[in-house]
């Protein structure tokens, strides 16, 4: 069973005051002490799935104090081990067991994401300039050594919860982010389309230019696998996920067609792309709603409201066009392929 200890930095704090803070939710260790600079240091031992409940209370209660902070940690291992048959605090089955990470670690673990970076334009060239000569040479190692970096998966997600808690900064620094993204390794893919030879036929590239409607359920269901991945801690599930859903093989598609002449080509891999792009923000946002993720404020919820319906309502609207799009227009295959 994971654990998280909390520490709560204050000029004045009593164990009574943090047990009355948390209710029923009550810790399995509490630890106080003064601190050499003045602060009181108290040092909480809890179940993960109270986390977040705990953060909401102690930040209630205490957040006033003019230097409060609340650290929180992973514990690697805690003795004497906890079953489940082990007795509960009281109230404890009251409370929701999410599974999942607290909205301040998952906060941390995704704003980056959504900020421009040396690094992150850097991935992107890198996974890039992989896919293309993977592309190009038709070799399955290289694309998927590019997918795996996969540096545009990360702001679709921050845009994802952003959108979620109604963090409209963040919104906009993960639209920003993406875009920027998207715009760098279209550049540099055309730039190789115009200035290397090469067969618009061969496998790798052929595949990015034919679009189904079974690739929106791919996109979405790999965008929830995503999603769910961030909020449980798994990292590893990311692979898979970047896998599947890819951003910059297409990417780099399109620009190698392009650059080649070949705009038929081009604009179905640009359908793949915008598929991928609103497919992954569509499935990020339902799975952070489905996981309970909610902001703390009660003005912040209302905000966040009104984010959500707008983004599941745009993005919504975006998916029912692609899918008509390639049942009715997109010309690389006849209708009867096109699932």
């Amino acid at each position: 069973m994971p654990f998280r200890r909390l520490d709560l930095m204050c000029e004045e704090i009593s164990i009574d005051q943090i047990e009355q803070a948390l209710g029923d939710a009550e810790a399995n260790d509490i630890y106080l002490r003064e601190r050499d600079d003045g602060l009181m240091l108290a040092s909480l031992v809890l179940d993960e799935k109270l986390t977040e409940h705990t953060i909401d209370a102690l930040e209630e209660t205490f957040g006033r104090c003019e230097r409060f902070q609340l650290l929180i940690y992973d514990i690697a291992g805690r003795l004497p081990r906890q079953t489940e048959t082990d007795p509960k605090p009281n109230g404890e089955e009251k409370k929701i067991a999410r599974g999942r990470i607290s909205r301040d670690e998952l906060l941390d673990d995704l704003e980056p994401g959504s900020h421009i970076s040396a690094v992150y334009l850097a991935q992107v060239l890198i996974s890039c300039l992989v896919a293309a000569v993977g592309m190009i040479r038709d070799s399955v190692a290289l694309v998927i050594a590019a997918m795996v970096i996969a540096p545009l998966l990360l702001p679709c997600m921050s845009l994802g919860l952003g959108t979620t808690v109604g963090d409209l900064a963040m919104i906009w620094r993960s639209i920003r982010t993406a875009a920027i993204g998207l715009a760098t390794g279209l550049a540099l893919s055309l730039a190789i389309g115009l200035l290397v030879p090469f067969d618009p036929g061969v496998h790798e590239i052929a595949t990015r230019s034919e679009v189904r409607l079974s690739d929106l359920l791919v996109a979405v269901a790999a965008g929830m696998a995503g999603a769910l991945a961030v909020t449980t801690g798994v990292s590893a599930s990311l692979i898979g996920v970047m896998v599947a859903v890819a951003l910059v093989p297409p990417l780099v598609a399109v620009g190698l067609l392009i650059g080649a002449g070949d705009y038929d080509a081009a604009y179905a891999a640009a359908i793949l792309v915008t598929t991928n792009v609103v497919c992954v923000n569509l499935a990020a946002v339902g799975m952070f709603l489905l996981q309970g993720i909610r902001p703390n404020s009660w003005a912040e919820q209302d905000r966040a409201k009104i984010a959500v319906r707008h983004a599941l309502i745009g993005w919504g609207v975006l998916l029912a066009g692609l899918a008509l799009l390639i049942l009715f227009v997109s010309p690389q295959n006849p209708l009867e392929n096109r699932w």
